[in-house]
């Protein structure tokens, strides 16, 4: 019998190794991330010494959960914060939710921002 052509599955252009390995995750930024700045030096140190074989076989899983833990204690800082600033809704005492239909009860206009 005649050997079948060899074709390529429909998937395999999909499927890309080199470019899932290059975008892990999305940069990190010391700006936005004032908490963890320690951590992101340590855990971005670990890659530059481990090399790309480190990262595969995840060398630096250590500093990574640091990482995470940090970015969740700031997440609750952060979401602390905001739910202080949020004004008060009308006589639940509760922030936020019923402030904007307050306002528009009482017919208070807000300014359009451009």
């Amino acid at each position: 019998s005649m050997p079948l052509p060899r074709t390529k599955p429909p998937h395999a252009e999909a499927w890309r190794p080199a470019a899932r390995l290059v975008a892990m995750h999305p940069q990190l930024t010391l700006d936005n991330n004032q908490m963890c700045v320690d951590q992101i030096l340590a855990f971005q140190r670990c890659h530059e010494e481990v090399g790309l074989w480190g990262k595969l076989t995840a060398r630096c899983n250590t500093e990574k959960s640091l990482l995470d833990r940090c970015f969740r204690e700031q997440k609750k800082v952060k979401r602390k914060r905001n739910r202080e600033d949020r004004p008060m809704s009308a006589g639940t005492g509760a922030p936020g939710r019923g402030a904007w239909h307050q306002a528009l009860k009482d017919g208070i206009m807000l300014e359009e921002t451009s």
